[in-house]
């Protein structure tokens, strides 16, 4: 998965000699990224990427500076991809 990432456009992939965890991960992202929009996942994709769409919709439209998603909730006006889907909170 890493390596079709590391091949796309505006993406680079940063690897660290020792798993520190996730929030030194987002740390060391978030230090390095750039951009007008960041989407946080999870190696183990705790969120479907068919839900990208639907969670960055607000701030693309200008209504949201932040948002939130949730595994655990989905309601169909939430325009969830998957059974269990992320609702978008902002």
């Amino acid at each position: 998965m890493l390596a079709d990432c590391e091949r796309q456009p505006f993406t680079t992939v940063y690897h660290s000699p020792v798993n520190f965890g996730k929030g030194a991960a987002i740390r060391v992202g978030l230090a390095k990224c750039r951009g007008d929009i960041i989407l946080i996942q999870d190696g183990d994709l705790e969120y479907d990427p068919r839900d990208y769409r639907a969670v960055l919709a607000p701030i693309v439209a200008g209504e949201a500076d932040v948002v939130f998603g949730s595994r655990f909730f989905c309601a169909a006006s939430a325009g969830c991809a998957s059974g269990t889907g992320s609702q978008t909170r902002y």
